[in-house]
């Protein structure tokens, strides 16, 4: 069975390409345009990875983090940040668990890609 990567991002410039190249590699992906759209889908598709913005409507990244770690069935789901936000609180970040802080205008889609697969244990 693949790995399963949900995608949570209001811009399809980014998370249209960024699930094609990871159904490209196998995964399989689903994509949430905000954070209560993605906590909506944690029911039905149960990801191994959450690639998340932090800059949404209806519900940031922030907000969906702290819903995820009140949750028991999703308290320890792998999460990589995935922001245009250059002033990210990293370590409010690394508190509510992230694994990885990426920076949408330095990280291209393969590096990006290379992340997820590190923080399944792909490497």
């Amino acid at each position: 069975m693949p790995h399963r990567v949900l995608v949570v991002d209001d811009t399809p410039e980014a998370s249209g390409p960024l699930a094609t190249l990871l159904k490209q590699c196998g995964f399989d992906v689903d994509i949430a345009c905000n954070g209560a759209d993605g906590l909506s889908l944690l029911n039905g598709f149960a990801p191994d990875v959450v690639i998340l913005d932090l800059n949404m409507p209806v519900l940031d990244g922030y907000a969906f983090l702290e819903a995820t770690r009140k949750s028991p069935a999703w308290c320890d789901v792998r999460v990589i940040v995935f922001t245009a936000d250059h002033e990210a609180d990293e370590d409010r970040l690394r508190k509510l668990g992230v694994v990885q802080v990426c920076r949408k205008a330095q990280t291209s889609f393969e590096v990006l890609l290379r992340q997820v697969e590190n923080c399944l244990g792909y490497a």
